[in-house]
Formats: C-alpha cells, structure tokens, sequence
C-alpha cells in the first residue's frame, strides 16, 4: 500500500486563470475573424493551434493533479465532469441554431 502525499507537496494548484479564458476567447475570435475577412485576417488560423494547446495544457495539468493527488488518473470520471461542464452550452448552442434555423425558414419563405 503506498502513501498518499497531499497535492500541497507538488506545488500549488492551477485554479481558475481568468487570464486563460481571455486568451482563449482571443484565439476563437481570431478563427471567427478570419471566416469574416479572409484577405485580412490571414494569420486568424493561428487561433486553432492556440486554443489547442491551452485547451491540452489544462486538460493534462488536471490529468496530472489528479494523479498527484490520488496515485491514479479515473478517465471515466474526467470525460462525465467534461460532459456536466460541456454540454449545457452545446445543448444551448443547438437549441439556438435550430431557432434560427426555423426562423430564417420562414422569414425566407414569407411566412
């Protein structure tokens, strides 16, 4: 049986980086720049790989974490806390783009 050592020993937690989520809102603002104005916004790509590699640096300091803390990484209990954080949003985004779908249908049709 090993001993478990508290996470204060590896160092202090991440937590909440507001700065993080702004840079990220950055990166996707750029993405969304850049299907604006292609000709202008040309380096607007960049904002994939950016929010990829912050997306994967949080994902695996938690991966990590949570092994320092436990001695063991529980996949099955990260991806449910991903879905309970994920999917509200997605579910908003679909209910919002089907409205606007029906919407744009029948102001198309002159409903």
């Amino acid at each position: 049986m090993t001993e478990q050592t508290p996470a204060s020993t590896f160092g202090s937690r991440l937590g909440h980086r507001p700065e993080l989520d702004g840079l990220r809102a950055v990166a996707v603002l750029a993405v969304m720049m850049l299907h604006v104005d292609p000709l202008h916004m040309a380096g607007g790509y960049l904002g994939v790989d950016i929010f990829f590699v912050l997306s994967g640096f949080l994902i695996t300091f938690l991966l990590l974490e949570e092994w320092k803390r436990t001695g063991s990484v529980k996949l099955k209990d990260f991806y449910v806390r991903r879905a309970l954080r994920l999917w509200p949003a997605l579910f908003l985004m679909l209910a919002a783009t089907g409205a606007g779908r029906v919407a744009f249908s029948v102001v198309r049709r002159g409903h």
